[in-house]
């Protein structure tokens, strides 16, 4: 056991009534310690102050027959009813803060989580030369950094309500604009690759064909030839893109059209969809049929 730590510190002592101080109390040691080992007793009392007593030996110590007792002025170390080492309570210096309250503290590591959390989560998303390259983010990322490293130096019992407030004030600044960073990114939607088989049922060729998905970039214009002339062409779409955009020129008479040629989410990645051009008789314009 090194100075200053114990591994029955907390949940052991709370088993011994210790909230409170009282004169002549003992603890006792449940266990055999090494000849260079001690213990730091620190006590802080309900007007602020706080008293110290440093490195009481436990050398002698053995694991039955042996208890510390607390007093108003030391902590002694009896074995087998016989003080064996003591150590003087001495005051401390008085600490600029006051120390968080539980409620407080708690706060303040939620806190914490958050802007911890949100940091990952830019990271995550942005390699360092992406950041870097972005000025805005790097600086928020520098911020939070300097606060998660800040975090993993702060003694409670030294940091004041207004200054622990205050940090948690930054803390949480910091997280929430890592949080708009998050939200402000591009989401690059699932696509799927779709393959479009266009058959001419027309008795015209059409020159200048070509079409582009919705908010996507069009094909290289084709002739799709009569007499069932057909072409085929890929493109990669978007999950939320149901629309084709078909563009075309009736060599015969010069007339342009544009279609519109939707299809739903049924159409997975790698099918390939049919669509066959037909002449209306009663009005004589281009159709088109979807399989």
């Amino acid at each position: 056991m090194e100075s200053g730590n114990s591994s029955w510190d907390k949940e052991y002592l709370a088993t011994q009534n210790l909230k409170y101080f009282t004169a002549g109390k003992y603890i006792r040691v449940p266990l055999t310690f090494t000849s260079d080992a001690s213990l730091d007793f620190y006590i802080r009392c309900d007007d602020g102050s706080a008293y110290e007593a440093r490195g009481l030996s436990l050398a002698k110590a053995k694991a039955s027959g042996t208890k510390i007792q607390l007093t108003e002025s030391k902590v002694i170390l009896v074995v087998d009813g016989v003080t064996a080492a003591t150590a003087a309570f001495v005051q401390k210096e008085a600490s600029s803060g006051t120390g968080l309250s539980d409620a407080d503290w708690a706060a303040l590591q939620d806190t914490y989580a958050a802007l911890v959390k949100a940091y990952n989560d830019v990271a995550s998303l942005y390699n360092s030369d992406q950041i870097k390259a972005d000025k805005d983010i790097e600086a928020v990322m520098k911020e939070a950094k300097q606060l998660i490293d800040q975090m993993g130096t702060i003694d409670r019992a030294g940091l004041s309500t207004a200054d622990g407030q205050k940090l948690m004030e930054a803390m949480k600044d910091t997280a929430e604009a890592l949080v708009k960073i998050v939200e402000a990114m591009e989401v690059v939607p699932a696509v799927r690759t779709i393959n479009v088989r266009f058959i001419n049922g027309t008795t015209v060729d059409f020159t200048n064909f070509s079409t582009k998905p919705q908010g996507g970039t069009g094909s290289t214009p084709v002739t799709l030839k009569k007499d069932f002339g057909e072409t085929t062409l890929q493109f990669t779409v978007a999950d939320n893109v149901n629309v084709f955009e078909i563009t075309f020129v009736e060599s015969a008479n010069g007339q342009p059209y544009t279609l519109p040629v939707t299809f739903d989410s049924s159409v997975k990645d790698g099918d390939t969809l049919t669509i066959q051009f037909n002449v209306d008789e009663a009005t004589q314009k281009i159709v088109y049929s979807q399989k």
